[in-house]
């Protein structure tokens, strides 16, 4: 095994050109160890991409990708050289899926960011996640949480007179979404007890 150490006063300088397909144990400043092969190194940006095998009886189906920043390394230790291109394979990568996969995050991210009521209070922060844990068609319309795009929660966000805080055209809905404002209320009544 070698041992390769960032020079003094030259922290993320590893000294050498790791190849891809190269078999490391990193040693981190808080001395944690990442085994695994080299995918990638950019000595220009200091970053080195690491590929884990899976641990024997993990219940995870995929490899973990380590990337590290070389300046945080204390040593890298070279456990095998890699194979010659010819004896490895490249790593095929399916576009189609990695392009689903990124425009899932997105609209993801975009509707989280829209489940975030902009100037209102806590209380109204706190009473719209509530009832987004049961009710998935729930939006914000200015300062007032929408259901089910009839029932309106306004402001003040109470439980002490819920017909001036509730309305909607469906009673059914106006009375589920009257229980789970009461339950919130409850809930947070009970904590602060």
């Amino acid at each position: 095994m070698t041992r390769v150490e960032a020079p003094a006063g030259e922290p993320g300088d590893l000294g050498l050109e790791l190849e891809a397909g190269t078999i490391v144990k990193c040693v981190t400043c808080h001395d944690t160890e990442i085994r695994g092969e080299v995918l990638a190194l950019d000595l220009n940006k200091k970053a080195i991409l690491i590929v884990s095998p899976l641990e024997p009886g993990s219940r995870h189906k995929h490899n973990t990708i380590h990337m590290l920043n070389t300046n945080n390394l204390k040593h890298v230790f070279v456990e095998k050289e890699p194979a010659s291109q010819k004896e490895r394979p490249l790593i095929s990568l399916d576009n189609n899926k990695l392009t689903k996969r990124v425009s899932e995050q997105v609209d993801r991210k975009l509707e989280r960011i829209s489940h975030i009521g902009v100037g209102v209070s806590k209380e109204g922060q706190s009473l719209f996640n509530f009832i987004q844990k049961t009710i998935v068609d729930l939006t914000w319309s200015g300062k007032t949480i929408v259901a089910f795009k009839d029932v309106e929660i306004k402001e003040p966000y109470n439980d002490k007179d819920l017909s001036k805080v509730i309305s909607g055209r469906n009673a059914s809905s106006v009375d589920h979404i009257s229980k789970l404002v009461r339950k919130h209320f409850e809930d947070k009544h009970k904590s602060t007890a």
